[in-house]
C-alpha cells in the first residue's frame, strides 16, 4: 500500500486497521410482508379483548369465531379483509398485538411498580 498509494508507513497501517466504512442500509424491508394492518386490526381487537377479559393470543384464537359476529351486531360490520384476517391470525400474531394493547392500555402493572418504588424511596 505505500508503494502503490504513496501512503507513508505508519498512515498505511491505520487505514488497514480500522474497521471498513458501513454504507447506508438496505433501503427495503427484509422478510415476509405483513398480512395485516395492525392499526385496522387494533381498533376492532381492544373491544374484543377487553370483553373477553384479556385473554391469552391462543384462547383469544379460540374465542374469535363466537366474539366477531357479536362485535358486528353490537357495533359495525367489519370489512371483508379485516374480518378475514382476524378470523385467520395466529395466536403469536393476536398476542403480539394484545402486548401492544397492553402497553398501552393496561398500567395497572406499571403503576402498581411506580407506586411500590414510590413509596419505598420516600419513605426515608
Amino acid at each position: 500500500m505505500v508503494e502503490l498509494f504513496g501512503y507513508h508507513r505508519k498512515a498505511a497501517i491505520r487505514a488497514l486497521g480500522r474497521p471498513a466504512p458501513v454504507g447506508p442500509l438496505a433501503p427495503f424491508v427484509i422478510g415476509r410482508p405483513k398480512e395485516y394492518d395492525p392499526e385496522k386490526l387494533l381498533v376492532v381487537l381492544k373491544p374484543i379483548w377487553l370483553a373477553a377479559l384479556q385473554p391469552c393470543g391462543k384462547r383469544l384464537v379460540a374465542a374469535l369465531p363466537a366474539w366477531v359476529p357479536a362485535y358486528e351486531q353490537d357495533h359495525r360490520r367489519l370489512d371483508g379483509d379485516v374480518r378475514r384476517s382476524l378470523l385467520s391470525a395466529s395466536a403469536a400474531m393476536l398476542a403480539r398485538l394484545s402486548q401492544i394493547r397492553r402497553g398501552i392500555f393496561d398500567f395497572s402493572r406499571k403503576s402498581a411498580n411506580h407506586t411500590a418504588q414510590v413509596v419505598h424511596t420516600s419513605g426515608t
